[in-house]
């Protein structure tokens, strides 16, 4: 039943374990490192708070675009990645780092930067497509979380809410 809820849930879920005296806080994971690859989309943007959420303080957020195209335009995206790090980022210590990488597949560029860097996690946007669709074009989501050995949190997009 619960993976029903989780999935068909119209709004953010979060699953609490009833007995918490059996959880040591030594194996809680802590995020220092978390990679977040955008593509400068909207929707792959919404990753980026979301990464921020998940690290610690003096952690590091390290963001990612790779492109496939001229090498010249890199200094313009890398900017345009820094206008995109939240004001709190600098409340909480976190540091960004910014990194535009030329690659033909982004998925490899993805798990090579994640295994380089040894990241924590991997926080990246999905489309949310399932089925047929994903099937016919792919799922950059599906092929990263295949070949990395890091958590990946993902990302639905936006859903409208059915009560306004």
């Amino acid at each position: 039943m619960s993976r029903g809820v989780l999935h068909q849930a119209s709004c953010n879920v979060a699953c609490v374990p009833r007995d918490r005296s059996n959880v040591d806080e030594r194996d809680v994971p802590r995020f220092s490192l978390v990679l977040v690859p955008t593509d400068l989309s909207e929707l792959s943007n919404r990753a980026i708070p979301v990464a921020y959420g998940l690290v610690a303080p003096a952690g590091c957020v390290h963001l990612l675009h790779v492109d496939n195209g001229d090498a010249a335009a890199a200094a313009e995206t890398a900017e345009r990645m820094r206008a995109l790090i939240p004001a709190v980022a600098r409340a909480r210590a976190v540091r960004t780092e910014v990194e535009v990488v030329r690659a033909p597949s982004a998925h490899q560029a993805i798990a090579q930067t994640a295994a380089r860097l040894d990241v924590d996690a991997v926080c990246m946007a999905t489309h949310g497509r399932t089925g047929l669709v994903q099937a016919a074009l792919g799922s950059q989501a599906q092929e990263v979380l295949q070949r990395v050995r890091q958590p990946v949190v993902l990302v639905p997009p936006e859903r409208a809410r059915p009560f306004g």
